[in-house]
């Protein structure tokens, strides 16, 4: 059962749009600027990387394009950080820039 669908009912909420982590977060950008502007948004996140591409007028929101790679993200990119952090690493090619 769907729990969330129930609770949505029970609060009479007529209609309920999902939408992917990188629209969410682009939406949420578009809050803190004003004027007109073009947004980028990349999610690289546990299982898939997404991108939205936002246009944003006073407030106003323009999905231009929206895509997700179920291929890419999760344990793939982790591990490809990984081994580059470790070649860099023992290269030496690296400088601590962290001081208490």
């Amino acid at each position: 059962m769907d729990y969330s669908f129930v609770l949505l009912t029970m609060m009479n909420v007529i209609q309920v749009h999902f939408m992917i982590e990188s629209t969410a977060a682009a939406m949420a950008y578009g809050l803190l600027v004003a004027g007109e502007k073009v947004v980028l948004v990349f999610d690289m996140g546990g299982g898939t990387t997404d991108l939205t591409v936002l246009y944003i007028n006073n407030g106003r929101y323009d999905i231009q394009y929206t895509y997700g790679q179920s291929r890419l993200g999760g344990q793939d990119i982790d591990s490809i950080l990984v081994q580059q952090m470790i070649e860099i690493i023992t290269a030496g090619n690296f400088t601590l820039l962290y001081s208490k």
